[in-house]
């Protein structure tokens, strides 16, 4: 009967033994099934932070090139920020002009600029109404003079349609300009049938050839003549140089947000749990089921 009973107890510990066995092997292929979750993971964060970097180099090399000078006027900030103030204070308010539409490329800036002139740093509102709610904000506030363009006055001219086949050299101002339809009143007015031109000769042909077209035409380098026959070339006025660099401008800082986002990510990843760190956190954690499971024996 002894041997019977240590028979029976044999056979009761391969049973707890086989038991163990198969947790083992199940723990042993969620640990598998976490270490690819954890290299594949692993794989992945690598990829990224490599097109990050890519990313952030291509824009601060980007940046270089570009050399711009965003150091703004002291009126210029009085001004930037008097805007900001008053499209809080007046729902109205929509946006500079030079903000709410910009060139289809960057070749066209300094013709348009030119085109537009003072127009380019109007301020767009709603109504007229609105238009002397800011102007009295600017005087009360004694912090300059502001052009604002009201929507429901503006009459802008009748695009006249001939101007867009004339000559494949030309093209209408308005075609080479990116805006909403919102304000498509306020940049019809600023730019009217005014043509854009490769070079100041072409320009020349265009106005005062055979069928000498009565219209504002500006070259890519800025020159300009008027509707009245006037030319004005040269170097570009500082006035309308600054004009032009603002859309430089807003690309510059359009770049340097995403970089700064780029940026932010990379440190995310940069600051993620380690192979190894990950591996141990798993490995604790069975170790810890394993001591409950002892517990409970």
């Amino acid at each position: 009967s002894s041997s019977l009973a240590e028979l029976e107890k044999l056979n009761a510990r391969v049973k707890d033994l086989d038991a163990q066995a198969t947790g083992l092997q199940q723990t042993i292929s969620v640990y598998n099934s976490l270490l690819g979750s954890v290299q594949k993971n692993q794989e992945e964060r690598k990829k990224n932070q490599e097109n990050l970097k890519a990313i952030i180099d291509d824009i601060s090399d980007k940046l270089r090139e570009a050399k711009v000078d965003a150091a703004e006027s002291h009126k210029e900030q009085q001004l930037n920020e008097a805007l900001e103030n008053m499209k809080r204070l007046y729902p109205g308010v929509i946006g500079r002009l030079s903000d709410l539409c910009k060139p289809t490329l960057p070749k066209y800036r300094q013709a348009v600029a030119v085109v537009f002139g003072k127009q380019m740093d109007a301020i767009v509102v709603d109504k007229h109404t609105t238009g002397q709610e800011c102007i009295q904000y600017l005087k009360d506030k004694r912090i300059g003079v502001a052009t604002f363009l009201p929507l429901d006055k503006l009459r802008p001219t009748e695009i006249d349609e001939r101007l867009r086949s004339v000559d494949e050299k030309a093209k209408l101002v308005l075609d080479v300009l990116i805006y909403e339809p919102e304000v498509s009143v306020a940049v019809r007015y600023a730019a009217g049938n005014a043509m854009i031109t490769d070079t100041l000769d072409d320009a020349r042909k265009l106005r005062y050839g055979g069928s000498g077209r009565k219209v504002k035409v500006a070259s890519l380098d800025g020159s300009l003549i008027d509707k009245s026959g006037f030319i004005t070339g040269g170097v570009m006025s500082r006035a309308d140089g600054e004009r032009a660099k603002k859309w430089e401008r807003a690309d510059m800082e359009a770049l340097k947000q995403r970089r700064a986002e780029a940026e932010k990510k990379l440190e995310s990843l940069d600051g993620a749990l380690s192979f190894d760190t990950l591996m141990k956190s798993v490995l604790q954690g069975g170790e810890e089921e394993d001591d409950e499971d002892d517990e409970e024996e």
